[in-house]
């Protein structure tokens, strides 16, 4: 079998390897030539997903497609090829609307009455502002008095496009859930740990869905 993946940074490492392991072989693409996952893969292609006349010429010889990049634009038009050209796209780009979106995460969670942190204004000190899209703590802010807030945001709080909640301070985890359908499997629960410099204290939740 041969896999595509598109994508060479920390998630095309991970599916590049696994899929060694399983037997496969790997057809990595990537716009840039100097992505890590490029010393594991069997075959690379330099190329711009964006570029059809090159994407799909490659992805016709494959078996299976595993986009491993976060970007909207580009993954509807790779699910757009797949559906073209007839191969097994895993994604579901349903649920990754959902799941890359802090907003739409929150609400969901709150549909299904999850329990989590208090929203702004009916939450106390300390808050934390999280951008809606963007992955793990990139432009994640911690603030402890209205003051702190006051210096930072003026009078443009609370900013567009972010979750404000209560920042509850402890540690992070990850769990992941695979299925299809009404077949799901959940694995082991990790222990997030990152750098001091990355941490800031800041936890968050991220999950997605992988299906037809």
């Amino acid at each position: 079998m041969l896999v595509a993946v598109i994508g060479g940074n920390l998630q095309g490492v991970e599916i590049t390897y696994l899929a060694q392991k399983a037997g496969y072989e790997v057809l990595l693409i990537d716009k840039n030539n100097q992505v890590p996952a490029c010393g594991l893969c069997d075959r690379f292609i330099q190329a711009n997903v964006m570029d059809d006349s090159v994407i799909i010429s490659h992805l016709e010889i494959c078996d299976i497609v595993f986009p491993a990049f976060e970007n909207l634009e580009g993954l509807t038009r790779l699910n757009e090829i797949c559906q073209q050209i007839n191969k097994p796209f895993v994604l579901d780009l349903k649920a990754y609307t959902v799941s890359s979106s802090k907003l739409a995460s929150d609400q969901l969670f709150a549909d299904l009455k999850l329990p989590q942190p208090a929203l702004w204004p009916d939450c106390e000190f300390p808050i934390v502002v999280k951008p809606s899209d963007g992955s793990g703590s990139d432009g994640v802010k911690i603030f402890t008095t209205q003051e702190e807030i006051q210096q930072y945001y003026h009078n443009l709080f609370p900013p567009a496009n972010c979750v404000v909640q209560q920042y509850i301070d402890g540690p992070s985890y990850s769990i992941e859930v695979i299925g299809s359908l009404d077949n799901y499997q959940t694995f082991q629960i990790t222990e997030i740990r990152l750098d001091a410099p990355m941490t800031a204290n800041v936890c968050w939740l991220r999950w997605s869905y992988q299906g037809n």
